[in-house]
């Protein structure tokens, strides 16, 4: 995530998953920075007491394939968990009113993000899922037939307008959708389609997996 925090830098309420790779030579590689250096003095000597500073910092040491947080410097602040680890509970310093993790049941996410990129815990494969949180974000399924989603929270869809059916005749689905125990309430659908008959439905044709999560539709 950083390659140089610089003495003056502080870094808080951050996580990690991405893998990291380097050169055997290069002892710069760590899985959240890859170097936290200590300050000069003025003498050019090294001030062990003065780096960047890392504050409720993580690293996933499944995802990342690191045993350090830090390739060089100081490491204080930061801590490796394993995926699991980071889905059982929000991590120290991660509140409630700006992250979310389904319940324990992902990796966490930022609430006032779209486009959140979390492992499930309901899949032991460790493919990235994008969160789904409101209305609008389910509609954008569409752009992206192919990915894997899950809900991220109850979805109440009241007093949405001109939702249409994801896929198409010659578009389908053919990602997941998982809904976690979540549902998606009272969703109106608008489509003039054939392939709906005299049905309405939120998937207009699928060739992949979607766990329950449809309710008042």
């Amino acid at each position: 995530m950083i390659g140089y925090n610089d003495a003056d830098s502080i870094v808080s309420n951050v996580y990690a998953t991405g893998a990291v790779t380097g050169s055997s030579e290069n002892q710069n590689i760590g899985g959240l920075a890859g170097a936290n250096p200590f300050a000069l003095n003025s003498d050019g000597s090294v001030n062990d007491q003065v780096s960047g500073k890392f504050i409720n910092t993580y690293w996933d040491t499944s995802t990342t394939r690191q045993e350090s947080g830090v390739g060089s410097g100081d490491g204080a602040g930061v801590t490796g968990l394993t995926t699991s680890q980071l889905q059982a509970a929000l991590p120290a310093g991660f509140t409630n009113a700006v992250w979310g993790n389904a319940d324990n049941r992902t990796t966490p996410y930022l609430l006032g993000l779209s486009g959140n990129r979390v492992f499930s815990a309901n899949d032991p494969s460790a493919n990235l899922y994008t969160v789904i949180m409101n209305t609008a974000q389910l509609q954008g399924m569409q752009n992206n037939l192919s990915d894997r989603y899950v809900l991220g929270n109850t979805i109440e869809a009241s007093g949405y307008t001109g939702f249409v059916p994801i896929g198409s005749g010659s578009k389908f689905f053919s990602g997941t959708l998982d809904g976690l125990g979540y549902t998606i309430n009272n969703l109106v659908i608008s489509s003039t389609s054939r392939y709906t008959g005299s049905s309405v439905v939120f998937f207009l044709v699928v060739s992949s997996q979607i766990l329950a999560c449809l309710a008042g539709v």
